[in-house]
C-alpha cells in the first residue's frame, strides 16, 4: 500500500506540474502515461490481488480526474492520455497477477 501511495503521489506531481515538457519521439507522453498507471496497480496486483476490485476503478478515476484538472494548471486535457492510463491499468493488473503466482503466500 505504501508503494502504491508513493507512485500515486509521483504520478500526480508529474502530470499536474504546470511546465513539464516531455522530449522524445511522438507518443512518448502516452508511453509515460501507460507505464505510470501500470506502476500504480502493479504492487497491488502482485501482493494483494484481491484488492484489485477497488484499485482498478480508483486508478481509472484518478486518471480521469487528472485530465479534468490539467487545464486548471496550464496543461491540456487529452482523451488519448486517459486511454493510455486505462491501457496501463490493464497491463499492470495483468502483469501483476502473473507475477503474483511466484510470490510466496503467507
Amino acid at each position: 500500500m505504501l508503494l502504491t501511495a508513493c507512485v500515486v503521489l509521483a504520478v500526480g506531481f508529474g502530470t499536474l506540474w504546470p511546465t513539464l515538457v516531455v522530449h522524445g519521439p511522438a507518443g512518448t507522453d502516452k508511453t509515460i502515461h501507460l507505464l505510470a498507471f501500470a506502476a500504480i496497480v502493479l504492487p497491488t496486483a502482485i501482493f494483494t490481488p484481491r484488492r484489485l476490485f477497488w484499485i482498478i476503478p480508483a486508478a481509472a478515476c484518478y486518471g480521469a480526474a487528472i485530465e479534468l484538472i490539467q487545464p486548471m494548471v496550464g496543461r491540456t486535457a487529452d482523451l488519448n492520455d486517459f486511454l493510455a492510463d486505462a491501457a496501463g491499468i490493464c497491463i499492470g493488473a495483468g502483469a501483476g497477477l502473473l507475477l503474483s503466482l511466484f510470490v510466496p503466500k503467507p
